[in-house]
């Protein structure tokens, strides 16, 4: 169930730190209103958070929802409390070049191709 809101924030911060890696976590606080309640969001899409080594990674991901941009909000249609900017799963095609690539390989050990 689509609604219309409203970017409040987006910021990104050093979520931790080690000698051999470092993670940065992004996030779009976002608010919206479904049958006259106002409700706060703060998820892109389904699944866990953007989180990336390199803070241009994130950027190329939330660059287009700027604060104060107006941004369509796809709710769960039984709890609007739900809500995320892009109803998909991000990263889903890493588990479909998995499955790919284990049928090309499983085909290869039986010997048809």
């Amino acid at each position: 169930m689509p609604g219309h809101g409203i970017v409040c924030a987006r910021t990104l911060r050093l979520d931790w730190y080690r000698p051999w890696r470092t993670a940065f976590r992004s996030r779009v606080i976002y608010t919206y209103t479904v049958s006259g309640v106002a409700y706060d969001g703060d998820r892109i899409p389904f699944g866990e958070s953007l989180v990336a080594a390199s803070p241009l990674l994130l950027h190329f991901r939330t660059h287009r929802y700027p604060a104060a941009s107006e941004v369509t909000v796809f709710c769960v249609g039984s709890n609007p409390a739900q809500a995320v900017l892009e109803p998909r799963v991000f990263g889903s095609w890493v588990l479909w070049v998995t499955v790919a690539m284990a049928t090309m390989g499983a085909a290869h050990l039986l010997g048809l191709v």
